[in-house]
């Protein structure tokens, strides 16, 4: 295992671990009678007295290797490149990624990591277990499978600025129901230029 240590940022890397008779992967965290193990232990490097960030590789190609980040924010360095190039201070070797791909940003003030895109030629993609908050006028794209849907929550704006009553809402759902179709509208606009004609 490869250890490369900064201030700020220390990362591991080796090479996949797989079983010798199927080749499978064997996982980084695994259970046993109750107890988690680690096949690589970063425990000794996460401080106890300020936040931290672990960031790990999840590689399904064969022969790859693994890579683990702890990321470690303090009052000098809150932003976090990631990208393959070489000025990116959490490297990702794939082409698909670009050179600076996306920020990992650290707030103080709530003690949050945000992950912000970098306008990235395939953008960044996150993988989401739990509720995702949509706010009005906010795009969200998520992927399922190979398919992008993107949400937008567009804002409910009445169109009636009058104060409600029981009547007005009567008179709305009245007007609703008298509405005629498009196609009837078509009729009768085609009755009344043959009536002109006359």
């Amino acid at each position: 295992m490869a250890k490369k240590e900064e201030k700020n940022l220390i990362s591991y890397t080796w090479k996949q671990f797989e079983c010798e008779i199927c080749k499978k992967p064997y996982p980084y965290v695994f259970r046993s009678n109750g107890l988690s193990y680690r096949l690589i232990d970063v425990e000794q490097d996460i401080p106890e007295d300020k936040n931290f960030l672990l960031l790990e590789s999840l590689t399904f190609e064969k022969n790859s290797s693994r890579m683990v980040h702890l990321v470690m924010p303090d009052t000098d360095k809150k932003v976090f490149k990631l990208g393959r190039g070489h000025e990116s201070d959490v490297r990702v070797s794939d082409i698909s990624v670009s050179r600076c791909h996306a920020l990992v940003k650290y707030n103080d003030a709530n003690g949050r990591f945000y992950l912000e895109d970098n306008l990235s030629k395939f953008g960044t993609l996150v993988l989401a277990k739990g509720q995702i908050e949509l706010e009005p006028e906010m795009t969200k794209a998520v992927q399922i499978g190979r398919s992008v849907i993107s949400f937008t929550v567009k804002p409910y704006v009445p169109a009636v600025t009058n104060a409600w009553t029981p009547a007005s809402e009567s008179k709305l759902q009245m007007a609703a129901y008298k509405t005629p179709s498009p196609q009837k509208l078509a009729s009768q606009n085609q009755q009344q230029v043959e009536e002109i004609l006359r």
